[in-house]
């Protein structure tokens, strides 16, 4: 519960906007059953660091969790191979 207070803070402070706090921030919401709020953290994650698979692939998982699989596919196509393919690997066969 602290934990979440303090990204709660971070994330939601005027003008403060980091990916890493939205990232935990958002994956929280998601497990917590705020779905559709923990996108659009995790959505603003991404859109900050592109290249932070391990974020895309929090963001697959929020995009599934919401019944949104066409969005979790392209997703999952636009990876890289490497590095976290296995999670993918795993995320694609659901």
């Amino acid at each position: 519960v602290a934990a979440s207070r303090s990204l709660a803070e971070v994330t939601r402070a005027d003008g403060v906007r980091d990916p890493y706090a939205d990232r935990l921030m958002g994956a929280a919401l998601v497990r917590a059953g705020s779905v559709e709020e923990g996108l659009s953290f995790l959505e603003r994650s991404v859109a900050a660091r592109p290249d932070d698979v391990d974020a895309r692939l929090d963001l697959v998982e929020a995009y599934l969790a919401a019944g949104r699989p066409e969005a979790a596919r392209g997703l999952l196509g636009s990876l890289p191979e490497g590095g976290s393919a296995e999670r993918g690997r795993v995320l694609a066969v659901v």
